[in-house]
C-alpha cells in the first residue's frame, strides 16, 4: 500500500490526544486515512461540542466505502463508533484488453483491470434488455489482481478467467465465477516457473481450457499451458524461447482443424512477434510467419478464424506508417497477407485488441489511438472486398482510447468497453442497422465526486469542507461542504481540467475567510493550479498556474503563516525536484523562495507547518544523503 503523508497542523482548544484502535472494514474506511496532526499523536478532525464530555472525530478515505470510492466517515469516542456518513463510488474503471461474454440467462459479463473497493479490478454483469449494472466481485490482490482477457463459459456452465497480477505469488490466478450461486474460487497462482501474466482462456473440444503466459517459464519468455476444470491439473506445454518467438499475448484460438492458434508480441527472427501454432494431441509448436515491421509488428492479441477459413489478426505497429496493420493468413497455403495499413488520424493507429467477425459476415474492430480526436476509432473491414470502413471516432463524451475487443450479443449489438472518457471508461453499445453508438454505463460515475485524498477542514460557518481528486460531472474532482449538525453533504464546485483538476490536498481557509487550494494537475499547462473559493458568493477563482520553472503538481496543502502569506510546495518543477513558494492573497503574487535538490532533499508530497519559533518545517519524499528524504 503506498502512504500518502500529508503534514498539517489543526489546533482545536477542547480536543485533547489520546490513542485510537480502530479495526477499519471496507464499509467503514478501507484505504489510506487521511489525517490531521493533533499534538504527537494521529487523530482524525476533531469536533467537540456536539456531544458533552465526548468527542466527535470527522475524516475522509480515498477508497473503501458502500460504493468502494471512499467515504465522510465520523468516529464517535463515547462508544468507539465508526460510521460512513458519505459513501463516493467506484464501481471499476480501465477495462483493459478484455472483452464481454453472454451466458443462456442472456447477461453480459466481463472484468476491469482497475476500480472497484481495493483498485485491483471487479467482475460485473450488465443486463442488455434492462440496462441494469451490477459489479460482482472486488478483486483483492490476494485472489487475483489486474485481470485481463475476457472470461470463458465452460461445460460446467461456470465463467473462467485470469488475471495478471495478484495471488500468492503475484504473477497471477486463474479464477472460476459461478454465475447461479455467485461465487469466486481461485483455482492456480502461477509462480513464475509454471508462467507469469496470463492473458485470456479458450475451452477446447478436449474440455480442458488453453492459455499462454507473456512471460515465466524456463526462459522466462512465455509459456502455453493448460487447465482442467474437471481435475483441477494445471499443465505447462511449451517453454517460448526468443528465436521462435517470445511474449505470447492475448490468448489461443482453436480452428477447424483442431489446432491452436496465438501470436507472441516479440521474438521470432526480427524480434517483432510472430504467429504460431501448437498441436494439443502432440503438444508440438510450429511457427507459421515472423513479423518483419513492413508487414506488421508487435501484436497485442489474439488471430481469430473467420468464415472464409483464414486467420485474420492486427498488430499494434509496423506497416507503411508504423501505426498498425490487418493481416489475414491462409491455413491451408501458408501465405500472409496484409490488408490494410492504418494510418493515423483518418483511419486509426496502434490497435490492441483482436477482430471479431459479425452476423453480417463483416469484420469489426477498435484503434487505441487515431481518428480524428486521436483517442481511437471503431471500423469494420469487409473481407470479400477487402474495404476498411471507420464507423466511430472516439472523443471525450462517447470513451476513448479503447484497448479490447467487441462482441456481439444475442440482440445483434456490438457490445464493448473504453478505459477512458470524462471519468474511468464507459460500457457501449453499436447498431449495426443504425450506425449507433450508446453510452450504456461510465465507470465510477459519481456526480457527487470520487476519491478524497486530503483532509476535511473546519470553516469559520461550522461546516467541514474537502475536495475529492476524481469523480464529478467532469471525471476530476469537487469541492464540497459536510453539514456535521444535519449530515448533509453539498457539491459546491465541479473542478475542470482548464480551471485545475485532481487535487491530492486540502483546503485552508486564510484571514479574509476565502477557502484556498491547490490542484495537482490542470490549469493552462496541465501542472496544477492555486484557487480561492468564496464561501459568500460560491465563486471559483483560479489565481495561478503552475509552470516547470516556478514549481509543477503539487502533492500537499497551503498554509497561511503570521506574515499573512500562503505557503506551499509542489513536488516537481524549479531546477531539480520541486519548490518552496509564498502566494500574497492581497496582491495575487505568486513567489519562488527555494528549489529542492538532491543533497537537501526533493520531491516534497506533504504540507508545511510554522513552528513556535517562526520558521517553516516540513519533509521531502526523497533525496539526502541517504536519498528517503
Amino acid at each position: 500500500m503506498k502512504t500518502k503523508t500529508l503534514l498539517g497542523h489543526t489546533a482545536v482548544s477542547n480536543c485533547k490526544p489520546y490513542s485510537l484502535v480502530i479495526r477499519f472494514s471496507k464499509t467503514d474506511i478501507a484505504k489510506h486515512v487521511i489525517i490531521f496532526f493533533e499534538i504527537t499523536l494521529y487523530t482524525l478532525f476533531c469536533l467537540s461540542g456536539y456531544m458533552s464530555n465526548a468527542q466527535v472525530l470527522y475524516g475522509t478515505s480515498i477508497q473503501g466505502g458502500s460504493l468502494g470510492g471512499g467515504t465522510i466517515t465520523k468516529f464517535q469516542s463515547s462508544n468507539n463508533t465508526l460510521i460512513a456518513k458519505v459513501n463516493f463510488e467506484n464501481n471499476g474503471q480501465n477495462s483493459q484488453y478484455t472483452q464481454f461474454v453472454q451466458t443462456p440467462n442472456g447477461k453480459l459479463y466481463c472484468v476491469t483491470s482497475d476500480g472497484g473497493s481495493k483498485g485491483y479490478g471487479i467482475i460485473f454483469s450488465f443486463d442488455p434488455v434492462s440496462s441494469v449494472y451490477a459489479k460482482l466481485k472486488d478483486f483483492n490482490n490476494t485472489d487475483g489482481a489486474r485481470p485481463r482477457g475476457k472470461l470463458v463459459l465452460a461445460s460446467d456452465g461456470k465463467l473462467y478467467g485470469t488475471t495478471f497480477l495478484g495471488g500468492t505469488n503475484d504473477y497471477g490466478v486463474i479464477f472460476s465465477w459461478d454465475p447461479s450461486s455467485s461465487s469466486y474460487t481461485k483455482l492456480i497462482d502461477f509462480n513464475g516457473t509454471n508462467g507469469r501474466g496470463p492473458s485470456s482462456l479458450i475451452p477446447a473440444s478436449d474440455g480442458k481450457l488453453y492459455g499462454v503466459t507473456i512471460n515465466g517459464g524456463s526462459n522466462n519468455k512465455g509459456v502455453v499451458f493448460s487447465f482442467d476444470p474437471a481435475s483441477s491439473t494445471y499443465t505447462k506445454l511449451k517453454d517460448f524461447a526468443g528465436p521462435e518467438g517470445s511474449g505470447p499475448v492475448g490468448g489461443l484460438i482453436q480452428a477447424s482443424n483442431g489446432q491452436l492458434y496465438g501470436m507472441t508480441n516479440s521474438g521470432g527472427s526480427s524480434n517483432n512477434g510472430a504467429i504460431f501454432s501448437f498441436d494439443p494431441s502432440l503438444s508440438s509448436y510450429t511457427k507459421l510467419k515472423d513479423f518483419d515491421g513492413t508487414n506488421g509488428k508487435n501484436p497485442s492479441d489474439r488471430v481469430i478464424q473467420a468464415s472464409d477459413g483464414k486467420l485474420y489478426g492486427m498488430t499494434t505497429g509496423g506497416g507503411s506508417s508504423n501505426n498498425g496493420v490487418i493481416f489475414s493468413f491462409d491455413l491451408s497455403t501458408l501465405a500472409y497477407s496484409k490488408l490494410k495499413d492504418f494510418d493515423g488520424s483518418a483511419s486509426g493507429s496502434s490497435p490492441n485488441g483482436s477482430l471479431i467477425q459479425a452476423s453480417d459476415g463483416k469484420l469489426y474492430g477498435l484503434t487505441n489511438s487515431g481518428g480524428a480526436r486521436f483517442r481511437g476509432v471503431m471500423f469494420s473491414f469487409n473481407i470479400s472486398s477487402s474495404t476498411f470502413t471507420k464507423l466511430i471516432d472516439f472523443n471525450e463524451l462517447n470513451g476513448s482510447y479503447p484497448n479490447g475487443t467487441l462482441f456481439q450479443a444475442s440482440d445483434g449489438k456490438l457490445y464493448g468497453l473504453t478505459p477512458g472518457s470524462v471519468g474511468f471508461g464507459i460500457v457501449f453499445s453499436f447498431s449495426l442497422s443504425t450506425s449507433t453508438l450508446t453510452v450504456l454505463h461510465e465507470f465510477a460515475e459519481n456526480d457527487n465526486g470520487l476519491f478524497a485524498y486530503g483532509s476535511l477542514i473546519k470553516a469559520s460557518d461550522g461546516k467541514l469542507y474537502g475536495m475529492t481528486g476524481y469523480g464529478g460531472s467532469n471525471g476530476v474532482g469537487v469541492i464540497f461542504s459536510f453539514d456535521p449538525v444535519s449530515s448533509m453533504y453539498n457539491k459546491l464546485k465541479d473542478l475542470d481540467l482548464a480551471g485545475g483538476s485532481s487535487p491530492h490536498g486540502s483546503l485552508m481557509q486564510a484571514s479574509d475567510g476565502k477557502l484556498y487550494g491547490m490542484t495537482y494537475r490542470g490549469g493552462s499547462n496541465d501542472l496544477g493550479v492555486i484557487f480561492s473559493f468564496d464561501l459568500s458568493t460560491s465563486i471559483y477563482t483560479k489565481l495561478k498556474d503552475f509552470n516547470s520553472p516556478d514549481g509543477a503538481f503539487p502533492f500537499g496543502s497551503l498554509i497561511q503563516a503570521a506574515d499573512g502569506k500562503l505557503y506551499g510546495m509542489t513536488s516537481s518543477g524549479g531546477t531539480s525536484g520541486g519548490v518552496i513558494f509564498s502566494f500574497d492573497p492581497s496582491s495575487l503574487t505568486y513567489t519562488k523562495l527555494y528549489n529542492f535538490t538532491s543533497t537537501d532533499g526533493y520531491q516534497p508530497n506533504g504540507t508545511l507547518i510554522q513552528a513556535t519559533d517562526g520558521k517553516l518545517y516540513g519533509i521531502t519524499h526523497s533525496g539526502g544523503n541517504n536519498f528517503y528524504g
